[in-house]
């Protein structure tokens, strides 16, 4: 099972839980962390982060969904996770996209 957290920043909590299912349940779970620079603190919690960079959201909507779905569908993603407010409306718009892949 392939889980992505988008626009994880410092919220590295919920990357270090995912890891701790990986460790005590479910060993297939393989972790993906996107954020928009490679300096962001989930990328470095765990050496078995893989890490996806994105474009800002509020910079284009539309080149954001377009990197998202390429990088789901490159990295067969089965759980995509929103860790921000602002793109839950546009992945939302944006579902039936991601349900196909």
């Amino acid at each position: 099972m392939n889980i992505l957290l988008t626009n994880s920043g410092r919220r590295t909590y919920f990357v270090k839980y995912l890891f701790e299912l990986k460790d005590n349940y479910n060993k297939d779970i393989k972790v993906f962390v996107s954020e928009t620079s490679k300096n962001t603190s989930s990328f470095w919690v765990d050496k078995r982060v893989n890490k996806i960079i994105t474009p800002r959201v509020e910079k284009n909507n539309e080149h954001y969904i377009e990197v998202l779905l390429k990088e789901c569908r490159k990295n067969k993603i089965n759980i995509l996770i929103p860790l921000m407010d602002y793109e839950l409306h546009l992945l939302a718009l944006n579902r039936e996209k991601f349900k196909s892949i």
